[in-house]
């Protein structure tokens, strides 16, 4: 994987602060190429992280309230444990 296949990437999506884009992806494709172990674990960090924005935010209003309110329950129990 080069640096343009990390763009859109998940990595991107959470860590990319308005910096310079380019730069931003060249750091990245080093980390992948010199320490193989810590992008692993930093790309996992942020695909739990991307996950739980994409369960928190999931639409339920269409669900009964005292079904929508354990639903929450789980969703934020889900999220302190993917943290």
């Amino acid at each position: 994987m080069n640096h343009f296949d990390l763009a859109g990437s998940v990595a991107q999506k959470i860590l990319y602060q308005d910096h310079d884009m380019n730069d931003f992806l060249l750091r990245l494709n080093a980390l992948q190429v010199n320490d193989k172990r810590k992008f692993d674990r930093l790309w996992g960090i942020c695909s739990r992280l991307e996950f739980i924005e994409v369960v928190k935010y999931f639409p339920t209003h269409h669900l009964p309230e005292f079904l929508n309110n354990r639903t929450n329950y789980g969703v934020d129990r889900l999220a302190a444990y993917l943290y």
